[in-house]
């Protein structure tokens, strides 16, 4: 009677082991294909942090009565002594801990993993279509890097609108000057006094307050991992200077232009919910609720 143990190498070291391999390949301008990593999610996030996001993340799916028998062939060759109920076990527990994994590593690359349906086809049609798919891919030999877009613009012109659909549309993460000041003032009392000051006078947010509210935005996991579109910033060489210091190089500038006279008007029709903090058209788009109606400010 004897128990079989599968032993697993430590994230860290295999973590070390890809990252060194990687490394190796970029330095000498090579392209390359990672097969079985990440497994975990701790890995998956590992991978972010190098800053080395795929330009295709593969996951190729069949029946998980395929995979038991794999499985299955797989430790006899390891092991020939392994047989009957115990490998079985054995068999459908290491699939069962490969889905669990697998969870985290989806919700981290969730922008960009493509499932292809291996089922029942043959190997020759599988080559085939991941050729294919391979093709479509950046024309540099550099590591794909995620979008990083500004969108600048006077009043009224439109910024918020155009960025959040900008977002929604291409999965990436807006980040918005306004609603990042907010959520200080709710979060930290004393910073929130000098942010409200600042707001309520009509003048502008302190550059220190705002660039470090950005810097950490920015460098945040989701930023760095699916790119960004960045709308209310920067105003000034203070601003300017933050991004340059943080080496990041927007892949386009889009300024959006619009007359004074425009603006002003815009403005006029734009007013605040002082409760939620919601601006509305009160000309294009008001608010249906009367007791909202009834409460906005200019």
């Amino acid at each position: 009677m004897f128990c079989y143990v599968t032993v697993v190498v430590e994230d860290a070291i295999v973590t070390d082991l890809v990252e060194s391999a990687i490394k190796a390949a970029e330095e000498k301008n090579h392209s390359w294909i990672l097969q079985g990593f990440p497994r975990t999610k701790v890995q998956a996030l590992a991978l972010q942090k190098m800053g080395i996001i795929p330009d295709k993340f593969i996951l190729l799916n069949i029946k998980p009565q395929a995979s038991v028998a794999r499985i299955k062939n797989n430790l006899l060759q390891i092991t020939p002594s392994l047989y009957g109920a115990e490998l079985e076990d054995h068999a459908n527990n290491s699939l069962q801990e490969y889905d669990v994994h697998l969870a985290g590593v989806k919700e981290a690359f969730s922008q960009f993993i493509f499932e292809y349906d291996a089922q029942e086809r043959a190997q020759t049609d599988v080559v085939t279509d991941l050729n294919r798919l391979l093709e479509l891919r950046c024309k540099s030999g550099a590591p794909r890097r995620p979008p990083r877009i500004i969108l600048a613009g006077p009043p009224g012109s439109g910024k918020y609108t155009q960025s959040k659909l900008m977002a929604d549309a291409y999965g990436i993460i807006h980040v918005s000057v306004n609603e990042l000041l907010k959520k200080e003032i709710a979060i930290n009392r004393e910073l929130g006094k000098t942010i409200s000051a600042a707001l309520d006078a009509g003048d502008e947010v302190p550059d220190h307050v705002v660039n470090r509210i950005i810097e950490s935005r920015l460098s945040q996991t989701d930023c760095r991992v699916n790119g960004w579109i960045l709308e209310g910033f920067p105003k000034s060489k203070a601003q300017i200077a933050l991004l340059k210091g943080m080496s990041i190089k927007p892949a386009i500038v889009f300024i959006l232009e619009q007359s004074e006279d425009e603006s002003i008007r815009r403005m006029q029709n734009k007013q605040i919910d002082p409760v939620t903090g919601k601006y509305y058209n009160i000309q294009v788009q008001p608010p249906s609720d009367e007791t909202i109606n009834s409460r906005l400010i200019q």
